[in-house]
């Protein structure tokens, strides 16, 4: 990082070259640990690449389907750990082919663990995970607001479940993505070297959330945690709180 510049570190943590992070910086979201993000954008822009990547680099798991609380978590019938005990980044591809309807068993369970790291049913009907990970959210259907409450409208619609909780905990959410050609494809680090890195942003973040604790409640703090770390290292200089509060505004 001191030969590099955290710029240039951060986009060769995604495989990139600097000059492409421009239009995929929120992509380094889920190198903060608990760093979750949605991204909405047109097809062509890269994002199941992304995914495979995070799997590859950061231990991540990629699931093309809504999944069941057994998946996630665990089997108690055979005692078996679910994919957030093997992940530390769990991504959802494709949300907008999802059907929704699966979805009722999982939610409440998807919800603490992205808030509280604590994955499982209620006490005594399973196995429990406390672990923080990261989650990504990939779909190619946009919705027609651009803005936090039109992505909650188009969840909604699209997952059969009120999404304004999930929408909630999600720091950084994009809507435009450019294509993506060879062209943006740059030198990548090593992955034990990109996991160094993500702890020390995760160390970031985590000091940056005991400055906004003070002015918020406790889940914007974190996510505004997230955003201010991501900006100070991918503009190498200190963002101000309302360069903070505008990116959170803007998605």
């Amino acid at each position: 990082i001191n030969e590099l510049g955290t710029r240039v570190a951060v986009a060769a943590a995604l495989g990139l070259k600097p000059e492409a992070l421009d239009g995929y910086w929120h992509r380094a979201a889920p190198l903060i640990s608990r760093g979750h993000l949605i991204e909405i954008s047109q097809p062509g822009t890269g994002k199941t690449t992304y995914a495979w990547y995070l799997s590859r680099v950061l231990g991540g798991t990629v699931i093309n389907e809504s999944p069941t609380p057994a998946y996630l978590v665990g089997d108690a019938r055979d005692g078996s750990f679910g994919t957030v005990f093997t992940s530390n980044i769990v991504v959802f591809d494709e949300i907008d082919k999802w059907h929704g309807e699966r979805l009722k068993g999982v939610y409440d369970v998807m919800l603490s663990g992205l808030e509280n790291c604590v994955w499982g049913r209620s006490a005594g009907k399973g196995i429990q995970v406390t672990k923080c990970i990261s989650a990504v959210f990939l779909g190619n259907t946009a919705p027609e607001e651009k803005s936090r409450q039109g992505v909650i409208k188009l969840l909604s619609q699209l997952l059969k479940v009120n999404a304004q909780p999930l929408v909630d905990r999600v720091a950084i959410i994009s809507l435009d993505a450019p294509r993506f050609v060879a062209d943006f494809v740059g030198d990548m680090l090593k992955p034990a070297v990109t996991r160094g890195l993500s702890e020390l942003m995760t160390q970031d973040a985590h000091e940056m959330f005991e400055h906004y604790r003070t002015r918020t409640d406790a889940r914007t703090a974190w996510n505004f945690a997230v955003i201010h770390t991501l900006l100070r290292w991918i503009k190498e200089t200190e963002p101000t709180e309302d360069d903070v509060k505008a990116v959170y505004l803007m998605l």
